[in-house]
């Protein structure tokens, strides 16, 4: 009985509520992905090498195995089901660069890297954002590579604010 109520309770549940071990998922890299949670994001994350945690604002922290963090959190909820991945990471203003010089670092970037955006923030730090979609469904390794891709860039554009320029 207890099983059953486990399952009705997770049935009925939101995109980001914590998730049992019983609902933990393989990667599968032709599993078709209709629509983004938690179990997916995590087979993904770790088959990459990388971790994945609660983090704030119904988030989900990712440590990637170069170094790099991001949160990540799911967009296009409705009916129970959210068909977005965005995925955003914060850099720290450089101490040995203006506001104007990651500025024009980022501008830079952009025009290298296509598959993301970055832009600065008020403050001068720079942001890199990515943004995954599952409508019309993508293969789990198509999720996975967008993440690597991602990945990528983030360790390139803390390359190119700490050390360029």
């Amino acid at each position: 009985m207890r099983h059953l109520i486990f399952a009705a309770a997770l049935a009925t549940g939101t995109a980001t509520m914590a998730v049992a071990p019983a609902n933990a998922q393989a990667f599968n890299a032709s599993r078709t992905i209709s629509s983004f949670d938690y179990n997916t994001l995590k087979a993904v994350v770790e088959q990459m090498g990388a971790t994945i945690e609660p983090g704030q604002n119904n988030g989900y922290l990712i440590k990637f195995s170069n170094g790099t963090a991001a949160t990540a959190r799911f967009t296009a909820c409705s009916t129970g089901q959210c068909l977005g991945t965005n995925i955003s990471a914060r850099f720290g203003l450089p101490s040995d660069k203006t506001k104007a010089q990651v500025a024009e670092l980022v501008r830079d970037f952009n025009s290298r890297w296509s598959a993301g955006k970055s832009y600065v923030i008020e403050d001068g730090r720079a942001v890199v954002q990515g943004y995954m979609i599952a409508d019309g469904g993508i293969s789990m390794e198509n999720y996975r590579m967008q993440l690597v891709v991602y990945a990528s860039m983030l360790k390139k554009m803390r390359e190119t604010i700490y050390t360029d320029g």
